[in-house]
């Protein structure tokens, strides 16, 4: 401490500083020394000042250090501003980086996803029908590349494989084409089947003669368009190896028709492939043979009842003119009974030749005829058969004329 003359007195922001319990320290001017102030006492109020020489090296130091200190509450300071800045740096690096490998990442997905939005677009025009589509293929061996070149070549076979497929399709065509123009030509009908039964190909005989539209019925089973051949097509099912034959009788009540029906199946080792149906109108030759059945008959039978026409007529004949003369009670009711027997005899004789010769009904001889006589001789007839009858007539005795056949 010093003790030399008088010392300046201390600041008033010193004696502020030691009232508070703290002791001030204070700078001299020359840099030499360094003082402190002290209370002392409140009352009086009294304050201590003390001096002391120090080394301007120390003071050098310690401005030093208070620069220091001061540099370090200055940064401390601003230190939020600091971190906040290297966020936003840290922020935008990230962002930097972010958008830098969506880049990257989407220059990677558009080499992966072009071709394979060139796939979809090959396969949307391949289900459309366009089998000549091509994708590109990149100079690349990596799957996608892979993938595109099986596709192209997948749509080559495709293309190739049509081109086939047509040329055997025009070749069935033109064979379907013939066969339907010669089954067209047929008188008989002809339905080919399928492994199911269901009706393939049939001609135009067979509608004319089934009395249906067949064409329009392709695809439906035979069985359940024309029933009455379902007992035969089961029969030939479970006989595959063997032609079946038989007389099937179809159409409306009105119209029936006799069919001489074959079926057999199409094999191919033991394994059945379809069936050929074919069938006949037999109706005509039917009742051509029941007309030469019943002709024979009919002749027959003519013979033998005409065999006995003949002594008939000439008994009744005899007996006209033998007795005529004798009978005396009713010779006119004799003549009519007598003339009446020779007349109906010719009829029957002519009837019976005609049925003879043509196995029906004679042609009606269409003449002009007394009809009150027709029905007197009519009567005649009847009054013999039915004596138990009692007939009241009464007719002109002419007339009126009618054309007729009198027979």
């Amino acid at each position: 401490m010093s003790r030399s003359g008088a010392q300046a007195l201390p600041p008033p922001a010193a004696t502020t500083m030691a009232r508070s319990n703290d002791i001030a320290i204070l700078d001299s001017p020359d840099q030499r020394t360094v003082r402190a102030v002290v209370e002392l006492s409140q009352t009086p109020a009294l304050m201590l000042v003390i001096t002391r020489l120090v080394d301007p090296t120390i003071l050098e130091h310690m401005h030093r250090t208070e620069k220091v200190i001061a540099d370090y509450r200055r940064l401390n300071g601003n230190r939020a501003k600091i971190q906040l800045t290297f966020v936003m740096i840290f922020a935008l690096v990230a962002l930097l980086v972010l958008a830098a490998a969506a880049l990257i990442g989407l220059a990677l997905a558009n080499q992966i996803a072009r071709p394979l939005g060139l796939l979809i677009l090959a396969a949307r025009r391949i289900s459309e029908g366009d089998l000549g589509v091509h994708v590109p293929e990149a100079n690349r061996d990596d799957e996608v590349t892979s993938l595109s070149r099986a596709f192209n070549r997948m749509t080559e076979q495709l293309a190739s494989q049509r081109s086939e497929l047509m040329v055997a399709y025009g070749q069935i065509n033109e064979r379907r084409r013939f066969t339907e123009a010669v089954l067209s030509g047929v008188s008989a009908g002809v339905i080919g089947l399928d492994v199911e039964q269901r009706i393939e190909l049939p001609n135009r005989a067979a509608s004319l003669l089934l009395q249906m539209d067949l064409m329009n019925a392709i695809g439906e089973p035979l069985a359940t368009r024309v029933p009455e051949f379902a007992e035969l097509l089961a029969e030939v099912r479970s006989v595959p190896d063997q032609v079946v034959t038989r007389e099937v009788q179809t159409g409306p009540e009105t119209s029936r028709r006799m069919l001489l029906v074959r079926i057999g199946a199409e094999l191919r080792g033991t394994v059945t492939e379809g069936y050929v149906m074919t069938f006949d109108d037999i109706t005509a030759l039917q009742q051509a043979q029941r007309k030469a059945a019943w002709a024979d008959v009919a002749r027959r039978i003519a013979h033998e009842i005409k065999n006995p026409l003949t002594p008939i007529q000439l008994a009744a004949e005899r007996l006209k003119r033998r007795f005529l003369r004798e009978i005396t009670s009713d010779p006119e009711t004799f003549a009519q009974c007598a003339d009446t027997i020779v007349r109906q005899v010719g009829d029957i004789g002519r009837m019976v030749d005609e049925f003879s010769a043509f196995a029906r009904m004679p042609q009606p001889v269409m003449t002009n005829e007394d009809l009150s006589r027709i029905i007197r001789e009519v009567l005649v007839l009847q009054r013999n058969a039915h004596p138990e009858i009692t007939y009241h007539v009464g007719l002109p005795d002419r007339g009126p004329v009618v054309r007729c056949d009198r027979r």
